[in-house]
């Protein structure tokens, strides 16, 4: 044997989204960052879908191999040389943990949530430093696997190399093991209909700062709209004039979903939602409020196909250039206006779209949150698949700049959120560091994205 690991990565063709594209290349390139500091000597290997498992074993020369079916995946040196002492101990595979599975030995129990490269490590170090727990169990996610080569040598040699897990004997007594402070992140579709319970990137504990009187929630008549959960814990924050923690189920998407959904007011009978993706925030919606009559806006051709199985129209436009009539009474961009070359203008036209008095609802990322501000003192500025530096964000926003821009297309805000995911330690040393010395606002340096509702004038 030349090495004793060998890491097979997929060669895989993106989809034709911007997001996946760049996340596909990504998570390759940081993966192999991550990993120069693995203990044991390997080698990395690229294998096409076809490969069966002869031809695997036959290109990767190790007593080990490390098989990656999933390429929107980010791995360290942290997840190789702890999973590499599974097999030293006798077991066949290992897994990792990973902060979304349908595998639930395998889901990590993350101590905080994380928002870029710098703090997934910091997360990684953190679930690392705890007591070694390994748990044998049954099956293993097929994301990535660490296998013994002589177990892959008994599998059917015509197999396929990513189903090679389909042959691992879980009845086996500890054969198989999966360790949870090996940490593996994973990207889901940018666009994904359906939420998962992620945490990292997009965390599942979304900290609020309401900037609104208990007198509006009785004017948005909020209590058919939302859990009974989501109500009772909103409602208690604006009673307590306190910040609220409010935990949900959902990913960031959906509770932006929500709460966005949240501030359309019960008089509202016609919605554009501009950028619909595959239609998550139109299936939501319609669940609840069906009477409502909903026109979508998507440029990618087979999401906005997707999104007709919840809009009662979607155009097949960038929004630019769609060709739309006016008179609507809201407006949603969900996570829209950063995407576009010219977003002062989108708000005019916006204004435009709108009959009088009529509402637009906003998410918007903040350029002011502390991981921004702390990597560009580093010196960093990395884009990601997904989060405050998506690749595709062109334009960028504190909270007096959309105000100001507000107010240039004629909108007065009605409601802002800040929505605040709580920093990591590294980062909450952070903050207090740049606060103590003057150069910081703490209230932008924790928020992450504004949800603003705003009236047409």
């Amino acid at each position: 044997m030349t090495t004793s690991l060998s890491i097979l990565w997929p060669k895989s063709t993106a989809p034709d989204i911007e997001e996946v594209t760049f996340s596909y290349d990504f998570c390759r390139r940081v993966s192999q960052e991550l990993c120069q500091n693995i203990a044991q000597k390997y080698s990395w290997i690229d294998y096409p879908a076809d490969w069966n498992l002869a031809h695997a074993l036959s290109e990767a020369q190790s007593e080990m191999l490390f098989v990656v079916n999933k390429p929107e995946l980010v791995l360290s040196s942290i997840v190789l040389n702890r999973l590499t002492k599974g097999l030293e101990s006798g077991c066949i595979a290992c897994g990792p943990v990973y902060n979304e599975t349908s595998f639930s030995s395998q889901k990590a129990k993350l101590p905080f949530p994380y928002v870029n490269i710098p703090t997934f490590l910091e997360a990684s170090q953190a679930l690392e430093s705890k007591k070694r727990r390994v748990i044998t169990v049954h099956a293993l996610d097929p994301a990535c696997i660490l296998y013994q080569r002589d177990f892959l040598k008994r599998v059917d040699a015509k197999h396929l190399l990513t189903e090679a897990y389909k042959s691992i004997p879980g009845t086996i007594k500890k054969s198989v093991a999966v360790d949870s402070g090996a940490l593996v992140h994973i990207f889901r579709n940018y666009y994904e209909d359906e939420p998962d319970d992620r945490v990292g990137f997009v965390p599942q504990m979304v900290r609020c700062a309401i900037d609104m009187g208990w007198h509006f929630l009785q004017k948005l008549g909020a209590k058919h709209l939302l859990s009974e959960s989501y109500v009772s814990n909103f409602e208690r924050a604006l009673r307590k004039k306190t910040l609220a923690v409010l935990h949900f189920l959902g990913s960031q998407n959906n509770w932006q979903r929500d709460c966005m959904i949240h501030l359309i007011p019960e008089t509202v009978k016609n919605v554009l939602d501009i950028g619909c993706a595959s239609g998550g925030y139109g299936k939501r919606l319609k669940q609840i409020r069906p009477e409502i009559f909903l026109k979508g806006i998507e440029r990618n051709l087979i999401m906005a196909e997707y999104a007709r199985n919840y809009y009662d129209d979607v155009v097949v436009s960038s929004v630019e250039s769609a060709n739309l009539p006016a008179g609507f009474d809201l407006v949603n961009c969900g996570d829209v206006l950063e995407h576009l070359h010219n977003p002062w203008e989108m708000l005019k036209r916006v204004h435009r779209l709108l009959r009088q008095g009529g509402h637009l609802v906003i998410s918007i990322p903040n350029v002011g949150h502390w991981s921004i501000a702390r990597d560009l003192l580093d010196g960093r500025y990395q884009y990601v698949p997904i989060g405050l530096l998506c690749v595709s964000h062109i334009r960028w926003f504190t909270e007096s700049s959309i105000r100001q821009a507000l107010m240039d297309a004629d909108f007065e805000i009605e409601i802002l959120y800040r929505q605040k995911i709580p920093p990591s330690p590294q980062g909450k040393v952070f903050i207090h560091h740049m606060c103590e010395k003057g150069y910081g606002d703490k209230e932008s340096l924790l928020t992450n994205e504004f949800i603003i509702r705003a009236i047409k004038q």
